[in-house]
């Protein structure tokens, strides 16, 4: 049992599904041990990997970060915390800002005659 008391945890914010395209997407934080490679094998026929730890395909959400890192630390479990992975908001332009003389390359412009 001592085995899993030493574990150590990884937390990071899941990115969002394909299924999940508005910007109002759960702000969960996910809890995910570690990966022990010592557990894992291969199966020679279908070429599948298999393990024999029962914590590695299990994780916990969490609503905020402080939470995650406090259940941690109430487990004993050492944590690694992922910076947020969430993609930053771009700037809004036109189709015809492409083609702006002030925003293009000079070496994309042709000069005729």
């Amino acid at each position: 049992m001592d085995k899993y008391i030493t574990r150590s945890v990884r937390i990071f914010r899941p990115t969002r599904t394909t299924m999940q395209a508005g910007a109002r997407h759960p702000q969960i934080w996910r809890l995910e041990w570690d990966f022990t490679s010592s557990r894992h094998w291969e199966n020679p026929v279908m070429g599948w990997t298999s393990s024999g730890d029962p914590l590695q395909a299990t994780y916990i959400n969490f609503p905020t970060l402080e939470s995650a890192i406090r259940f941690a630390e109430k487990q004993g479990y050492s944590y690694q915390v992922e910076p947020d992975s969430t993609l930053s908001k771009f700037a809004v332009k036109s189709y015809a800002d492409n083609y702006r003389v002030e925003t293009m390359n000079p070496s994309k412009i042709s000069h005729t005659k």
